[in-house]
């Protein structure tokens, strides 16, 4: 079987996937810093190392914002079941405000909009 600088045909394509795959994370998530060319001619190690980097960024950011959300959105139900616990009265404030009509603005259409136009 013929190689390709020692690369078999199915071990060629996967190669060449993996490159253009890491050209493409490079520019897509690198926000506008760098541009398909100029990534294509980077050293590999250079592309590597700024791969990595990004990758790191990345995961680093998800990390920071996975923690905060949820334990924010749990904090927030506690703070709510322990208000309605401490004050019954709350859980009626819906019937309260059920007291006031809620009015839609009243709209004219033209007849143009509305009737069906006449062939001629």
């Amino acid at each position: 079987m013929p190689t390709f600088f020692s690369l078999t045909p199915n071990q060629a394509v996967e190669y060449r996937h993996n490159l253009f795959t890491q050209i493409h994370e490079i520019v897509f998530h690198g926000q506008g810093g760098y541009d398909w060319h100029t990534v294509y001619g980077m050293p590999m190690w250079l592309r590597n190392f700024t791969y990595k980097k990004i990758v790191d960024h990345y995961e680093e950011k998800n990390k920071q914002n996975s923690g905060t959300s949820s334990n924010d959105l749990e904090k927030g139900r506690d703070i709510l079941k322990q208000a309605q616990r401490n004050d019954p009265s709350n859980a009626n404030q819906k019937k309260s405000t059920d007291k006031f009509k809620k009015t839609s603005p009243q709209i004219n259409v033209p007849d143009f909009v509305t009737s069906k136009a006449k062939k001629v």
